[in-house]
């Protein structure tokens, strides 16, 4: 068996005793913490606990390469969280620009259609000239003819 099974088996095993004390004692299991102690550990089991999804991990004997992994981890942690905020960022500015571009084409087809009723109201005041100069010709014309 290779140390990432033995490590994932570890934790199946811890985890099921907290919840089992959880229970036994009336509590929430999700309101336990498990706090890995790497002290006497290698930084490669430290990095696949981390992959396995352990966060926590306390340490009061702290060797150089240990801290290094510890460090890692806690960087690769800071990473994820950082791109799930710029992730959160674009989604938002995405939803945003897609409602300013719905105000854009809204307020453009409002001016389309202000553009076009003016169009017509000047055709309207044309065509009425243009029967009044008609009628006046007429007129003219009627009371001048020989």
């Amino acid at each position: 068996m290779d140390r990432a099974t033995e490590l994932k088996q570890h934790l199946t095993v811890i985890d099921s005793a907290i919840r089992e004390a959880a229970s036994a004692c009336g509590r929430d299991p999700e309101s336990i913490q498990l706090l890995a102690v790497s002290k006497t550990k290698p930084s490669s089991d430290i990095q696949m606990l981390h992959a396995l999804g352990q966060r926590s991990f306390g340490e009061n004997y702290v060797q150089g390469k240990d801290w290094k992994a510890v460090k890692a981890a806690k960087k690769e942690e800071a990473n994820r969280r950082r791109k799930s905020i710029a992730m959160r960022l674009d989604s938002w500015r995405g939803e945003r620009l897609k409602e300013a571009k719905a105000k854009v084409a809204s307020m453009a087809q409002a001016d389309e259609e202000a553009r076009a009723r003016e169009e017509d109201r000047e055709a309207v005041l044309r065509y009425k000239k243009n029967m009044q100069l008609s009628k006046l010709q007429d007129d003219f014309t009627s009371n001048f003819v020989l």
